[in-house]
């Protein structure tokens, strides 16, 4: 089963322009952009893109457990609480 977690409309209807527009190949640089390893930003975009966690792990060819880790750390960088909204305060303005 999953866990559903509100989200205000607001912050999923930009994520979701930010993917129709391409913006998630280009990050906003920004401070957030540069605590961020590169590793960290990679499975953002992957994930931005769409890849479930599994998925980013083959493309990265490393566990999906690593790809946990790397996104708990992008978390804690950014004080994100979601994939949602790490992508938003990465990518978005």
């Amino acid at each position: 089963s999953f866990l559903v977690k509100y989200f205000d409309e607001t912050v999923i209807l930009k994520v979701s322009n930010l993917i129709s527009t391409n913006s998630i190949n280009n990050p906003v640089i920004n401070r957030s952009t540069l605590i961020l390893s590169k590793k960290e930003l990679t499975v953002l975009k992957l994930l931005a893109k769409g890849n479930s966690i599994k998925m980013a792990a083959d493309e990265l060819q490393v566990s999906v457990n690593t790809v946990k880790t790397f996104l708990k750390r992008a978390y804690f960088k950014l004080n994100a609480h979601s994939i949602t909204e790490a992508i938003f305060k990465i990518f978005g303005n």
